[in-house]
């Protein structure tokens, strides 16, 4: 296996539960209407509201955490949720794959945006400091590599 380097910190892909966007954030006491910043009651507008301070997230492994390698990632999407697939390819010869899957992982599709959001945020740096990520076809196949 080949020998790893540190990785970065992680970035965790967690979804905001409140936003300025958040139709549920307002000050007690208000209503949405007419008025100044759309508030009818106390007076305060959204500018005056001040934002909620994020909160302190803590990174604990289980003690069922393991890291492991992955270079095949199959996915499936139903109306619920995304199935992300983490297996190794193997192939013994060149018309012979085995795919041997070890890992699935179901996400909502909040969630799997969220990652495809982090993910392309470290890829874009990554391809700053390292060059372009390419990736190459076999013909006739569809499977990249």
């Amino acid at each position: 296996m080949p020998q790893r380097r540190a990785a970065s910190p992680p970035q965790v892909a967690n979804l905001p539960h409140t936003t300025p966007a958040n139709p549920l954030l307002r000050a007690p006491g208000t209503e949405w209407g007419a008025g100044p910043g759309g508030l009818r009651g106390s007076g305060v507008t959204l500018e005056a509201m001040t934002q909620p301070t994020a909160p302190k997230i803590q990174l604990v492994n289980t003690a069922e955490y393991r890291e492991n390698y992955a270079n095949s990632v199959q996915v499936r999407v139903n109306l619920w949720d995304f199935f992300l697939m983490f297996g190794r390819v193997n192939q013994t010869a060149p018309d012979s794959v085995a795919i041997h899957n070890f890992q699935g992982i179901y996400v909502s599709p909040q969630q799997a945006k969220a990652l495809l959001n982090v993910l392309s945020q470290n890829v874009t740096q990554y391809e700053s400091a390292f060059g372009e990520i390419r990736l190459e076809p076999q013909a006739g196949t569809g499977i990249v590599q």
